[in-house]
């Protein structure tokens, strides 16, 4: 927070309104990833004192960046970077753009057609969905709700072949190693590394550890819980449970104001829901409801009622990692093209 406070000042001679400078200057931070969806901002007294502006300058400057979906306000906890804003970042896009210009001028003085260009990329895009498709991943974790956040983020988007097992099948098989050995990398959390490497530590050189952490939106919305809104949680595996509790903790959430299910789904939810505020769920959200549980979470939202999704991301570091080993993998295997 010293740094951004720093990096943030109002020029009094240059004829641009002090609001409008903290504006441009916050959409700047945001722009050029100084300042990331889910981060607070400082106070309007913090930055009245570093910019030297009147507090009624300062809240403007935050009004319009709200009204322009850049930030949002949430009452009692402070200003925030909204996840809706649209201020992303050129510098990826723009080196993307640089490369195919390059490409394309390449292929021109190669004489290739626009047409042979489109199908030769088309190809090769192909080529590499294929290959990733025919890559195999096992992740391992101690409960079902934590797999489906792997299997969500490592493997739609990518089209990897992801196998989910439960730590405590992967330990209590005969031969464990062998039980992973047909997965080419396995993923698994850092809190569990050590434990799997134990298990199978012929497979060293594929067991790759993950870092999980709420998301930002998430810790966001559970900011903006009031203490005495009457919290609801269901999921499948106690450990996810524990898990979520902990978190509710830390926002100085009371456990007298919780109520919990666990298990495949909630077997009579209108009852659940009756004296609850706010729905805690996993990141796959709640079964698909039949009509009477349809009914009950219309009812609950008619009412005020909030659904929210406690869900966890695989760090960019860890994921990061992860896709250095599959580019590995991919290097290693012969390409479909002549």
């Amino acid at each position: 927070m010293a740094d951004l406070l720093q990096g943030i000042r109002v020029d009094r001679a240059s004829g641009t309104a002090a609001y409008r400078q903290l504006m441009e200057q916050i959409t700047r931070l945001v722009r050029d990833g100084m300042l990331k969806p889910g981060d607070q901002l400082p106070s309007e007294r913090e930055l009245m004192a570093a910019c030297g502006v009147a507090r009624g300058t300062i809240k403007k400057a935050y009004e319009r960046l709200a009204a322009n979906g850049v930030i949002e306000v949430v009452h009692g906890r402070g200003s925030f970077v909204s996840f809706r804003q649209d201020v992303i970042a050129e510098g990826r896009k723009e080196a993307a753009i640089r490369l195919i210009r390059e490409l394309l001028l390449r292929l021109e003085e190669l004489k290739f057609s626009h047409r042979e260009m489109a199908t030769l990329v088309e190809l090769m895009i192909m080529e590499r969905e294929e290959r990733l498709e025919n890559l195999f991943i096992a992740v391992v974790d101690c409960n079902r709700d934590c797999l489906d956040i792997y299997e969500r983020q490592l493997g739609p988007a990518s089209r990897l072949q992801v196998a989910k097992f439960l730590l405590d099948d992967v330990l209590k098989a005969d031969d464990p190693a062998r039980k992973l050995a047909p997965f080419e990398l396995i993923v698994t959390s850092a809190t569990h590394y050590t434990q799997i490497l134990g298990a199978a530590p012929k497979l060293k050189d594929r067991i790759v550890p993950m870092i999980l952490s709420l998301s930002q939106e998430a810790v966001m919305t559970l900011a903006q819980i009031r203490a005495s809104q009457r919290i609801g949680i269901w999921c499948r595996s106690r450990q996810f449970l524990d898990i979520i509790r902990r978190r509710l903790k830390e926002f100085n959430l009371p456990a007298t104001q919780v109520a919990q299910a666990v298990g495949e789904s909630i077997p009579d939810l209108r009852e659940f829901l009756k004296d609850v505020d706010v729905l805690i769920v996993p990141p796959g959200g709640l079964p698909a409801p039949d009509k009477a549980a349809a009914a009950a979470l219309e009812a609950f939202g008619d009412r005020g009622g909030r659904v929210v999704k406690f869900d966890y991301q695989i760090e960019r570091g860890s994921l990061a990692h992860v896709e250095e080993r599959l580019k590995e993998l991919m290097r290693r295997r012969p390409s479909g093209l002549a």
